[in-house]
């Protein structure tokens, strides 16, 4: 599979660093750059048992990721504070730090790294996950093209980007990173005996199997104050507080669309199957996912690491999710891998100048 996959490269690379003299310290964490005369020279550091290490070099490269594992940052920072770090990662930003500190200009720390949606809250089997990255089978309702209105009900979208990880993501993210998907009971007993007429969307990393009871799923979603259950659509409304004017009209517009099969967001009449039209109605929340955070600090065609006046900071680059310039908030480029292509790059070009810079430097 694509991980073994990964895995394996990642190996490789492991062996030849080690093969060339190069040390791992994978329980000391970086607090500091050490400057003389304007330059980095090295690291400040704090092993697993409180001891500073000092390590002194003529160039050092920062590629520690962003901060999308502080999720009080990531919700200050963040255009949008409805974002959901999907996965447990250890940098909280203090690279970034260390960088603005040895006077490194700030620059793009405000875009997100976002992929997918979550039902927001939704409790799994597996202790710690997230709705999308279990076995509950109510995630196919998620990641299939049925009705998204944003928290004033209204809706914003042709609800096929589904299939694609990073439009999805865009476009709840346009919304402020939250919405809601709307059914009816009648639709999920389609669910229930599993004839749908489009695929579930292979976006994102979850894909349950198997059948099982969607209104019982969705009414444990419910329990959990993942979702709001109303017997009008009226009901509905106040309880998820969406504007009822608005949602009640885009309700009746969509219901339209999927009898004449043409709808004003553009989406396909294949995608357009389900009314929502016969109580119990559900209105399910659903928030963007963010995988780590992109830019921090601005760099050359280098990847040295500028100061206020655009001049490099002798010593110092940042690549990969710490140099900023190769995206722009808020949108997320869709094309899958970018990010790494990009991390692989700019730390084989930040390497190349790194080693060329050592042989003069005093």
């Amino acid at each position: 599979g694509v991980q073994g996959r990964s895995v394996n490269f990642l190996n490789l690379m492991k062996g030849k660093f080690l093969d060339m003299g190069g040390k791992l310290m994978l329980e000391t964490r970086a607090q500091s750059f050490i400057e003389k005369d304007g330059k980095v020279v090295g690291v400040k550091a704090v092993d697993a048992a409180g001891n500073t290490v000092e390590l002194t070099s003529k160039a050092v490269i920062l590629a520690s990721g962003g901060y999308g594992g502080d999720a009080n940052r990531l919700a200050k920072e963040m255009e949008s504070s409805q974002l959901t770090n999907r996965i447990a990662w250890s940098n909280n930003g203090e690279g970034l730090n260390m960088a603005w500190k040895a006077g490194a200009q700030k620059s793009g720390e405000h875009s997100a790294l976002i992929h997918a949606a979550e039902f927001d809250g939704l409790s799994t089997s597996s202790a710690g996950s997230h709705g999308m990255v279990d076995s509950n089978l109510l995630v196919r309702v998620l990641k299939t093209p049925l009705l998204w209105v944003d928290p004033a009900g209204r809706r914003f979208a042709n609800e096929e980007l589904i299939y694609d990880t990073v439009y999805w993501a865009n476009a709840g993210y346009s919304v402020g990173g939250k919405y809601f998907v709307v059914v009816d009971g009648k639709t999920l007993d389609a669910y229930t005996a599993d004839k749908l007429p489009f695929e579930v969307s292979g976006a994102g990393p979850a894909n349950p199997t198997g059948k099982g009871d969607f209104r019982a799923l969705m009414e444990e979603a419910v329990r959990q104050g993942v979702a709001f259950k109303a017997d009008t659509l009226e009901e509905l409304a106040q309880k998820a507080g969406f504007e009822t004017k608005g949602f009640l009209s885009d309700v009746k517009a969509y219901n339209q669309a999927v009898s004449s099969g043409k709808d004003p967001f553009g989406k396909p009449a294949e995608f357009l199957k389900f009314k929502v039209e016969k109580g119990p109605f559900y209105a399910a929340r659903a928030k963007v996912v963010s995988l780590s955070t992109l830019g921090g600090v601005r760099v050359n065609d280098r990847f040295e690491a500028l100061n206020s006046e655009l001049k490099p900071i002798h010593g110092l680059y940042a690549v990969g999710n710490n140099a900023n310039g190769f995206y722009s908030a808020p949108s997320y480029p869709p094309y899958q891998g970018l990010a790494l292509g990009f991390a692989w790059n700019s730390g084989r070009i930040a390497g190349k100048e790194a080693a060329e810079y050592v042989k003069t430097a005093k």
